[in-house]
């Protein structure tokens, strides 16, 4: 049986507002506009079945093909559908790759969103020129194939969304101005380094 062409645009939505991890309230801001630039898009596509057959496309601003929605600050769309197969998908979005990710993930296929562990330095997931990497937020669910037209024009009316979120955070500490040290001790600088290295990414 031979499967049908079919296509697909997308939106990805980015965290354009810092989220609060910790289990009380605390502030956060924007960022700055470093932090939320948007330059290019990767979508990796991959069939739910084996031999989880791929499908690579590439979208930048530069290139006038991913481009700013009307309006909206956050949400970012493809000016050209996908073409790929008619089938369940899993599909991951990512914003912003440097090459040394995109040779990775092209050459271990759907497997580079299982490993355990892939590292890079900071520098190069949070770049001030290129813009910070962003990938889906959640592992993601599949794409039925009924998301896919085997009319090009009725892909291009119909997005699929992904939302995206970096794979850097940043952090303060800061004391309250209402801090009173008891019992005797005294106030010194907290010195303190950071190891995160992120397990998977999506």
């Amino acid at each position: 049986m031979q499967v049908p062409e079919a296509y697909a645009s997308f939106s990805i939505s980015i965290p354009h507002t810092s989220g609060t991890r910790s289990v009380t309230t605390r502030s956060t801001e924007p960022g700055t506009d470093a932090e939320n630039i948007v330059k290019s898009l990767h979508i990796f596509i991959y069939d739910k079945e084996a031999p989880f057959t791929s499908t690579v496309a590439e979208f930048s601003v530069a290139a006038n093909t991913l481009q700013q929605a009307p309006g909206n600050t956050s949400q970012w769309i493809t000016t050209r559908p996908v073409n790929t197969k008619k089938a369940d998908k899993y599909i991951f979005a990512a914003v912003n790759l440097n090459t040394e990710i995109v040779d990775y993930i092209t050459s271990n296929g759907l497997g580079a969103f299982n490993y355990k562990e892939f590292t890079q330095e900071v520098g190069k997931l949070a770049d001030q020129t290129n813009g910070f990497i962003m990938f889906n937020e959640n592992y993601p669910n599949i794409t039925p194939a009924t998301n896919l037209y085997e009319d090009k024009a009725e892909a291009e009316k119909h997005h699929i969304s992904i939302p995206v979120s970096r794979v850097t955070a940043k952090s303060a500490v800061f004391t309250s101005p209402t801090f009173k040290v008891k019992g005797g001790g005294s106030m010194t600088d907290l010195k303190f380094g950071w190891r995160n290295l992120n397990k998977k990414f999506y």
